[in-house]
Formats: structure tokens, sequence, C-alpha cells
């Protein structure tokens, strides 16, 4: 992620008080990441998944509610394969509750082509990806029109999608 992706991400989460839910339709960690490369060689995750669970640690200690939903194509690709294997690990040990969303589940959703956070309901950040699959740009915003559309559409999304604990990928 770009270093002003990543801070943005801090700044916007060290405000946020009530929730940060993130709809994550793309997931893709490439070649270049070093934690799946990692884990593709067996290597240990980081302790502290490179300071994540620390920040979902410190956010859920003052009562900021972390929820994703991961929409996914089965069979699932290797990086996806990844996120599953260390969702335990990174983010559900941490306070972040996961649900799983295969495609088939979206019928009638209309996703836009972006992934997004919410905080507090009140700004989302949008991530835009390049040809290749990496973060070219995060951008924010706090029009109620958006945030709202994305809002609803994480609702309905949540709603579909699968908890962490039942998830068995190709099983849907």
């Amino acid at each position: 992620m770009p270093v002003e992706a990543a801070s943005t991400f801090r700044r916007l989460i060290s405000m946020t008080r009530g929730s940060a839910f993130h709809l994550d339709q793309h997931g893709a960690h490439l070649p270049g990441d070093l934690a799946f490369s990692s884990w593709k060689t067996r290597l240990p995750l980081a302790e502290d998944g490179h300071g994540w669970r620390r920040l979902v640690r410190s956010s859920t200690a003052r009562g900021v509610s972390f929820r994703r939903v991961r929409v996914v194509s089965e069979p699932l690709v290797p990086s996806i394969v990844y996120a599953y294997a260390v969702t335990e690990q990174l983010n559900a040990a941490a306070g972040l509750e996961v649900r799983w969303l295969p495609r088939p589940r979206t019928a009638g959703l209309a996703f836009p082509r972006l992934d997004c956070w919410i905080f507090d309901g009140r700004a989302a950040l949008l991530y835009h990806f390049d040809a290749f699959g990496e973060i070219e740009r995060a951008e924010v915003t706090f029009v109620p029109g958006p945030i709202d559309y994305y809002r609803l559409l994480f609702a309905a999304a949540w709603d579909r999608a699968v908890p962490h604990q039942e998830y068995r990928p190709g099983a849907w």
C-alpha cells in the first residue's frame, strides 16, 4: 500500500469512535508483498502483522467495531488463500470481524469497482487500483451520498456473507 494511503487510513482510524467497515473486493497480495511472499515460502508471519494487529487492538480497546466483508471468487486465487489462512491470526485475534462473500451470493447487489473503508458512517476511504492490481491512490470523501451508498451496500453484503469461522472455500 502506498505510504500516503496507509497514513490516510491511520489518520481516519485515529478519529473513528464507533465503527470501521471494509468492503474488500480486491484483496490481492502481489509478489512484492513481503507478508504474502513469506507465507508462500512458509516463513512465519511477523508477530504483529506489520503493525496491523496493534492498530486494530488499540482501536477496539477504545470502542471501535472493526468489520470486513471479503468478496471472493472461487476457487480462491493464491493471494486470497493467504488472506483466508492468516485471518484468524492477523484479524480475528485482534478484534476484526471478517465475513466471506462468494460472488454467486452477490446477485442483485451493485458493487462499484473500488474497495472502501467506512469510518463512523461519516467518511469513506476509496482505493483506486492500477492495471497491475496495486493501489494507485486513495481518495477520501465526506459526501453523504456516496458514504450512504457504501454503508448500505456493506450492510447488505454483511447479511449475505459467511462468518469466517463457518466459511470453507469452495463449499458455497
